[in-house]
């Protein structure tokens, strides 16, 4: 399942919803998007970010089939969530997208 395509703000048949995402589309042609995913069923939090031209298709490379199937990158409390902060931090996106994003995962970290 390509988490970028297949999750919208109701989780689908794997569990999975949208928390947000940050997208810089200043390139002609070209993507880059970040999305943070929760598993519904276990609280979980995932993240990821990708970036190319307008050929492939976002995410393509990216699978979500449960917890433990994924190549996404889980957020936790602590070490990951430092991480993932500093990727968001420099995250060409406007101040107030990052705080918003990052005020959504604290949230639902808790």
């Amino acid at each position: 399942m390509n988490p970028y395509y297949d999750v919208n703000d109701r989780p689908n048949e794997v569990g999975l919803f949208s928390l947000g995402g940050l997208s810089d589309y200043r390139g002609s042609y070209e993507f880059h998007i970040m999305l943070v995913v929760q598993h519904a069923p276990s609280g979980r939090i995932f993240y990821a970010e990708d970036a190319g031209c307008s050929c492939p298709t976002p995410f393509e490379d990216f699978y979500f089939a449960s917890p433990e199937g994924t190549n996404l990158q889980e957020i936790k409390i602590g070490d990951s969530f430092m991480s993932f902060q500093r990727e968001v931090e420099s995250f060409p996106a406007s101040q107030e997208e990052r705080d918003d994003l990052l005020s959504r995962v604290k949230a639902a970290l808790k």
